[in-house]
């Protein structure tokens, strides 16, 4: 099938041998004389590509563009218009066009264009094979190596990105491929962390959660810096990614990674950054702010956690703010407050709205629907950063002289491999971990934490264990074994071991472009 071109220019009778042209050229071209006229053309008729004439009689160049993207958003244009129009293109620029031609037209740039344009997506589609092969044979080196733990980082930092680089050119073997392939790496990834965890917590050159504002806080404080950090609960590397290349057109960001705790869930690795301290430390030091029995109000300790934190470190805990946000409104509000925090020594900013929506898609089938996959849940993390209020943030706290990191608590993966439960009324609820003493499980494809001091992990009968899902495991119980596997299969959880959980981005940004 050819390609069609629609080209909308007044003087569309004088450009008969380049239309001409173009059709030996193999393409479709349709021409139009008024801007009405084709935009009309649009409605009707499937259109590749719209080449624009600027100066119309009547509707002219950017208000026939601006109907034309109001219709079709991402239907590529190409404008023609004068050497010294530099207004015009700048608004056509805004306006998003795919790029602009100066008259006279010459004919092999005005071909090279349309080539570029309309071929690009088709010539990279083909080339998606030769990337792939490039990245499993670096996967496969690496593995064969002697793994640490910055080797697995750099891994899932080369898969996240792959994630990204097939989000937008789907071909369904190559998905499929490098979903076997994650679940591989994420195999020998969890037999690492299960034969070496203990060893790693205690690692003080380690970044886990409860070293966080030790190795990445702390240092810059005694620097004199202020800080402004920002927590996105439950944000995955690959969706950092999305964020960070947003940030990057309007601000110099640095990027760099930490480690979550086990579990991978909020009570756990956000009170462990917030607080300095595994777990059992937790526990033994706070008992009173520990609830084995309800785990969802064990996060509202946080700012409290946090003053303690700074005391023993010899800061001044009273010119820390600590803030959770659980909407878009609520940042914007923050935003318009955030002139009287400037004297603080730290503003601490958590935003719950992505780990929201990602637990309120596993209880909706609408949701599901509309996010069926991770590249669908990919693409929302691109429109929430643009429409939040995140990027008035960050400008706003670089602009009272704020150091600004971002980062997240822990990831999430999609739950695709039920591990079935015989279990008593003693069990925590969590789909990815368990605790109690009453447990069974039908499969090996697990961590049971015989001794849990080693993991860090407190317990509340000397009787009781851990039990941490790997990979895309999650726990369903015997007694209703179909029902649970339908309700939570493809859903995103966390709370065990995979890279996408534990594998962490932390950015900073340290300054604006002007």
């Amino acid at each position: 099938m050819k390609k069609r071109i629609l080209w909308i220019d007044d003087e569309i009778e004088s450009l008969k041998s380049i239309l001409y042209f173009l059709e030996k050229e193999g393409y479709e071209i349709l021409p139009s004389s008024t801007g009405n006229d084709g935009v009309e053309k649009i409605k009707k008729i499937p259109i590749d590509l719209v080449i624009l004439d600027q100066y119309m009689p009547g509707m002219d160049g950017i208000e026939t563009l601006t109907k034309i993207k109001e219709l079709f958003l991402n239907i590529p244009v190409i404008m023609v218009t004068k050497a010294d129009d530099e207004n015009i293109i700048q608004n056509a620029l805004s306006l998003k066009i795919n790029d602009y031609l100066i008259k006279p037209i010459n004919v092999v740039q005005l071909l090279t264009t349309i080539k570029r344009i309309l071929e690009n997506k088709k010539i990279f589609s083909n080339s998606i094979g030769e990337k792939y092969s490039f990245f499993l044979k670096k996967v496969e080196n690496y593995l064969n190596e002697d793994l640490d733990l910055e080797k697995f980082a750099y891994l899932h930092h080369l898969s996240s990105t792959m994630n990204l680089l097939l989000k937008d050119f789907l071909k369904e073997d190559i998905v499929e491929l490098h979903i076997n392939t994650k679940e591989n790496m994420n195999k020998i990834f969890a037999r690492y962390i299960m034969e070496n965890y203990p060893r790693m917590i205690k690692d003080n050159t380690l970044t886990f959660s409860h070293r966080l504002f030790e190795h990445k806080i702390f240092p810059l404080l005694k620097n004199g810096e202020k800080i402004l950090f920002i927590l996105i609960d439950c944000m995955r590397y690959d969706q950092y990614l999305i964020l960070q290349s947003i940030l990057s057109d309007f601000f110099r960001i640095r990027s760099d990674h930490y480690f979550s705790i086990l579990p991978t869930a909020t009570p756990f690795s956000r009170n462990s950054i917030f607080s300095g301290y595994l777990p059992i430390e937790i526990y033994r030091i706070f008992p009173e702010r520990w609830d084995f029995e309800d785990s969802s109000s064990q996060n509202q300790y946080e700012e409290e956690f946090t003053k303690s934190l700074f005391k023993r470190n010899g800061f001044d805990n009273n010119r820390i703010n600590y803030s959770k946000i659980l909407t878009n409104d609520g940042l914007k509000k923050y935003l318009t407050n955030f002139y009287s925090l400037k004297n603080n020594l730290i503003n601490i900013l958590v935003i719950n709205i992505v780990d929201t929506f990602t637990h309120a898609r596993s209880e909706s089938d609408l949701l599901k629907d509309i996010l069926p996959d991770e590249n669908s849940f990919l693409s929302f993390m691109e429109i929430w950063t643009k429409t939040s209020g995140i990027l008035e943030i960050v400008e706003t706290g670089l602009d009272q002289g704020f150091k600004i990191l971002i980062t997240t608590d822990h990831g999430y993966i999609v739950s695709k491999n039920p591990i079935v439960l015989n279990a008593g009324k003693d069990v925590s609820i969590n789909l990815k971990y368990k605790f109690g003493s009453s447990i069974s499980p039908q499969s090996k494809d697990l961590l049971i934490i015989e001794n849990n001091e080693d993991f860090g992990l407190p317990v509340h009968k000397t009787t009781d264990r851990w039990y941490i899902t790997l990979g895309n495991g999650y726990f369903v119980y015997s007694t209703k074994l179909n029902q649970y596997k339908k309700e939570y299969y493809n859903t995103f959880q966390h709370g065990g071991i995979s890279m996408e959980e534990m594998i962490l981005p932390i950015g900073t940004v340290d300054g604006k472009y002007v």
